[in-house]
């Protein structure tokens, strides 16, 4: 998170909303790039938000995939002040999949008739909320179904809950990669 972008050259266009141009939030580097995170033939995923306006609303922020090397690093617009770099960290952890069977994780009985016994229910529990690369998203205000233009399933590959205090980031993707998009919903 933070810092400045990489792209293919120094030219390549800092995104903007209508108002001004938009902070640089993260980008996760694909194994084609020399990255650890599989993003297919994806190099970079670059998630840009203009944080002074309704950066939640899908007009107010965009994301970038670059395909190819990506060797330049993108000076800022006048106005745009870099946040530190920060390594994102992510866990591992129980399958967060009972989030979705079980709605009330505090009821015994609920639990009992799934099978689910307390100690797997509050591991799920520790690893519902964290950032994490695939995996279920957790989100109570998100829509977790989504399809592309071709009304294909979509995998979470991105659940940040560390951005800020208010808001839950969800990135999306197809199975080819040809598409992403970012739900950001209030936590």
């Amino acid at each position: 998170m933070g810092g400045l972008p990489n792209a293919p050259l120094p030219s390549y266009p800092w995104p903007e909303s209508n108002n001004r141009p938009m902070q640089f939030i993260l980008q996760l580097v694909g194994v084609a790039a020399g990255g650890e995170v599989d993003l297919g033939d994806i190099s970079l995923i670059q998630v840009f938000a203009d944080l002074e306006g309704d950066y939640y609303d899908k007009r107010w922020h965009t994301v970038v995939m670059h395909r190819g090397p990506c060797s330049a690093l993108l000076s800022p617009p006048a106005g745009i002040e870099p946040k530190p770099v920060q390594t994102m960290v992510f866990q591992d952890g129980a399958d967060d999949k009972l989030h979705i069977d079980i709605e009330d994780p505090d009821d015994e009985d609920e639990l009992e008739a799934a099978g689910v016994d307390f100690d797997t229910m509050e591991k799920a529990e520790s690893h519902a909320w964290c950032n994490k690369l695939r995996g279920i998203p957790v989100g109570a205000n998100l829509q977790r179904d989504q399809t592309d233009s071709r009304d294909k399933q979509m995998e979470c590959l991105l659940q940040l809950v560390t951005y800020d205090d208010w808001f839950l980031w969800y990135l999306f993707v197809n199975s080819d990669y040809s598409e992403v998009r970012l739900h950001i919903v209030r936590g």
